[in-house]
């Protein structure tokens, strides 16, 4: 028999626990988990000069030793080794594990005496520079276009595809898989752009620049969806709705989130950027969501995603301006209009399959947070809070106007804060890391609200949020 490793132990930083925990199965010689044993596995670092923390040895249950409550971690710098080893079985060897130096909020230091650790990473939304080709397409053009780019490999040259100015393009198009190797980015934009970088898109400007317009006639079917291994896409001044579409469960769609799908950190969408779009709903029709951010390296910016509510008025159905359950971050989240009924903006509240996703390293700042004060008393715009997480993880708030809360299907909290296992199936759920700061709040109908485990069902729990 052997240790095989399902899960490795991945986003070490000193002093910290891993933010993937490992799961080591014990098999056969075919690599069968054999569920019958409950052998202790130990894990060991074997070359290297850093130390583990945490519970260092787990009992497996059913076969499979989960590291998940051991909050296993390593301190020390360099490459480091850990191997895995069970009395009388083979033993199984991590990936070359190298920890970063984590940030804390020195701030937060000073005055609470203890750490909230800041984001490790950064999001980089430049517009890329123009080294390739340029197209212009239309709507009978524009899917074979991108069904193109994306089939070289290793192209490493930024391509634009332009769309014209006042052209209404009708379609389910889909951001294919590239190859991994494939750096370069493809744009898709309207010839000219409603503003500059740096500034956020409205309604106006949109337009006044009669940005191109993509839109979906089909029930459901978003205009725009990111495949599974989608990666270095750029959605520059489009306008993205209804056709004649009634309903919608997401406008833009930057990964599905279904857990069929999202079955590996490998394949998840990633380099996703939607800049400067004005994404919406209309008042007599259903949007559940208009941006649905399931991807990593990510980022919403300078864009305006608006009447995202249930008109048909089902009872608690959650409408979002933007909802993030299946990215594993990093996140940008900067100077955007978020306006939905039941949250402008929620991480988690869908429990994954990829062990221990969850949003992490993400900068939410500059943003508006809001809904009409005219929803009010509104039958399908019933309002929860403004922004809500039940699981993420080194996420900074700064700088953003939150508004227009009120007693309705929940009490009216602009906050809500939390620990959340949807369906008792993710117990790695939980918000920690959390810094809110120098965000402006008025109109709301209470303050924060904080749970650590609402549930009976398991979850991480809530900490270091300031």
């Amino acid at each position: 028999s052997q240790l095989v490793i399902l899960d490795h132990a991945l986003g070490a930083a000193s002093g910290q626990r891993f933010d993937y925990q490992p799961r080591i199965a014990i098999a056969d010689a075919g690599g069968t988990t054999d569920t019958t044993r409950t052998d202790t596995v130990t894990a060991a670092i074997t070359s290297g000069a850093g130390t583990l923390i945490g519970t260092v040895a787990v009992a497996a249950v059913a076969g499979i030793a989960d590291f998940l409550l051991a909050n296993l971690g390593i301190t020390g710098t360099g490459a480091n080794v850990i191997t895995y080893s069970a009395t009388g079985l083979t033993s199984a060897v991590e990936n070359s594990i190298t920890p970063v130096t984590p940030a804390f909020d020195v701030v937060v230091s000073a005055d609470a005496g203890y750490n909230v650790e800041l984001p490790r990473v950064t999001v980089d939304s430049s517009y890329p520079t123009l080294t390739g080709t340029q197209y212009t397409e239309t709507q009978s053009t524009l899917q074979s276009r991108l069904n193109t780019l994306a089939a070289v490999v290793g192209r490493t040259l930024n391509d634009e595809i332009l769309i014209a100015n006042g052209a209404t393009v009708q379609g389910q198009f889909t951001l294919p898989a590239r190859d991994a190797t494939s750096t370069g980015w493809i744009t898709i934009r309207s010839v000219t752009l409603p503003c500059t970088p740096g500034t956020r898109v409205t309604p106006a400007s949109a337009a006044s620049a009669s940005i191109a317009k993509l839109v979906s006639d089909l029930n459901d079917q978003a205009p725009i969806t990111a495949a599974m291994s989608a990666h270095h896409y750029r959605l520059v001044g489009l306008e993205i709705t209804h056709g004649a579409a009634t309903q919608m469960s997401d406008m833009l769609r930057l990964g599905t989130g279904d857990n069929a799908s999202y079955t590996s950190l490998a394949i998840i969408p990633h380099h996703l950027v939607a800049d400067r779009c004005y994404v919406h709903g209309s008042d007599a029709k259903y949007l559940k969501r208009g941006v649905g951010l399931h991807a990593g390296t990510s980022a919403i910016v300078d864009s305006y995603v608006s009447e995202c509510h249930d008109q048909s008025a089902r009872l608690y159905s959650d409408p979002q301006a933007l909802g993030a359950w299946a990215s594993p971050g990093p996140l940008k989240i900067d100077n955007n209009w978020l306006e939905g009924s039941g949250e402008s903006i929620a991480f988690g509240g869908v429990d994954t399959t990829v062990h221990g996703l969850k949003a992490r390293d993400v900068y939410v700042t500059r943003n508006v947070f809001t809904r009409p004060a005219s929803w009010k008393g509104r039958s399908g715009f019933g309002n929860k809070n403004a922004i809500e997480t039940k699981s993420s993880q080194r996420v900074f708030w700064e700088g953003n106007i939150i508004e227009n809360t009120w007693d309705d299907q929940q009490d009216g909290s602009f906050a809500a804060f939390k620990s959340v296992s949807q369906s008792g199936t993710a117990p790695w759920s939980g918000t920690e890391d959390l810094i809110f700061r120098k965000n402006f709040i008025r109109n709301v109908g209470s303050g924060f609200s904080f749970a650590a485990r609402p549930d009976v069902i398991t979850a991480a729990g809530i900490g270091t949020v300031t």
